[in-house]
């Protein structure tokens, strides 16, 4: 029967055992062991259960958002489980070892602090230390700088040549914007966008040295990391590079002073017309020559601008070695006379059986356009002068072109 369960509870049955009455009495104290022992269950389930929820609850935490970017970034810093009604005073949050807040921030009646809006102060790139002190409880979390980048397109080039210049990474609309410098003087400005990004560009300054360093900064302390600008030495190229007398070639002139003429243009000792060409925007120049009748074999072309002389290579092919392609090339007139047309009175040639004469005083009655590599002339000057590497003197001269 059930109240034998609890005889080793202390209850004597057999002595105090009256039919009717033992027995209610025998439940009733069964009834109260049960009611103590339950309780007793209940309070040890309740602290392992709540305890340990208790304890977690009451550890303040520490929220940055972001936790992450540039100097100048908005973070709002927030904390939970802390002494409710208690004010953080200001300075208790510091930023890399420096006070951050610049005013007391109260705790609500729930433990809750939101400080919103907190700028990053100028401080080493990487993780840096957010602590908040309050009494003694002492909170701590990351906030890692990031170092803004800047790119310049192209990295290499001449005077004057424009360069584009992006940045990303930057505080969004960067307060007093973003500084680009060249070799150490301001050259640029740009202004972040929404999303930290910007585009410029500058032209290279005159006074650019071989090598340039390109900076990138702002005021709130950001630098990104340097670029360097390679100016390209200058240079000067015949294309073709060889060719027969008579023949066309393009001359080109790269990394000159810009917007400067051409003080001296020749091949050999035969001064080539400028007809007032200069340098562009950058310090270049390209024209086309009709290569003289010279010697076959190297000879020099030089180009001076500005002061400065830059010498190439072009091969003359020599019609004995190499052969004439469909004949002799023919110099056109304005060419061969260009620095005796002042001295000139007439020449004559004579080709098989027929005779062809060019005055410059009778362009009409002139039927020798001009002269032929590998013929002979006669030509006459009022007095002495050059024409390409032969002298003259006043008079008929016997000459072969």
């Amino acid at each position: 029967m059930p109240w034998v369960m609890w005889a080793p509870l202390g209850v004597d049955i057999a002595q105090d055992f009256v039919p009717g009455k033992s027995m209610a009495r025998a439940f009733t104290v069964n009834a109260r062991l049960i009611c103590m022992a339950g309780l007793v269950v209940a309070l040890l389930v309740g602290l392992v259960l709540v305890t340990p929820v208790a304890s977690k609850a009451q550890t303040p935490q520490l929220n940055l958002s972001p936790s992450s970017g540039p100097i100048g970034t908005k973070v709002t810093v927030s904390l939970t489980n802390m002494p409710p009604g208690e004010t953080v005073v200001a300075g208790n949050i510091t930023f890399a070892g420096a006070p951050w807040n610049p005013r007391d921030i109260p705790i609500d009646s729930s433990g809750f602090v939101c400080a919103t809006e907190l700028v990053v102060p100028a401080a080493a790139a990487g993780p840096n230390a957010v602590v908040v002190i309050h009494g003694n409880i002492t909170v701590a979390g990351v906030f890692t700088i990031i170092q803004p980048s800047m790119a310049i397109y192209p990295s290499t080039g001449y005077k004057g040549q424009t360069v584009a210049v992006t940045g990303a990474g930057w505080p969004q609309r960067t307060p007093g914007a973003v500084s680009i410098t060249f070799a150490g003087e301001e050259i640029a400005i740009a202004t972040p966008d929404e999303v930290g990004s910007f585009s410029t560009q500058f032209q290279v300054p005159l006074t650019a040295g071989p090598t340039n360093v390109v900076t990138a900064s702002d005021i709130l302390g950001n630098v990104a990391p340097a670029k360097l600008f390679v100016v390209s030495p200058p240079g000067l190229t015949v294309a073709p590079n060889s060719g027969y007398s008579g023949t066309m070639a393009l001359v080109t002139g790269v990394g000159f002073e810009p917007f400067s003429p051409l003080e001296e243009f020749k091949i050999a000792h035969y001064e080539l017309s400028t007809d007032g060409l200069l340098t562009n925007d950058v310090g270049t120049f390209w024209t086309t020559i009709t290569i003289p009748s010279l010697p076959g074999g190297g000879q020099v072309v030089t180009a001076t601008v500005a002061g400065k002389t830059l010498s190439t290579c072009y091969t003359i092919l020599d019609p004995d070695v190499w052969g004439l392609p469909d004949g002799p090339p023919l110099f056109p007139m304005a060419q061969c006379i260009e620095t005796i047309d002042d001295s000139l009175v007439r020449i004559w040639g004579y080709y098989a059986g027929e005779w062809k004469m060019y005055d410059p005083n009778d362009l009409l009655g002139s039927n020798l356009p001009g002269l032929v590599s590998g013929r002979g002339y006669w030509v006459k000057v009022s007095d002495s002068c050059h024409m390409v590497y032969r002298d003259l003197q006043a008079g008929w001269n016997n000459i072969g072109w």
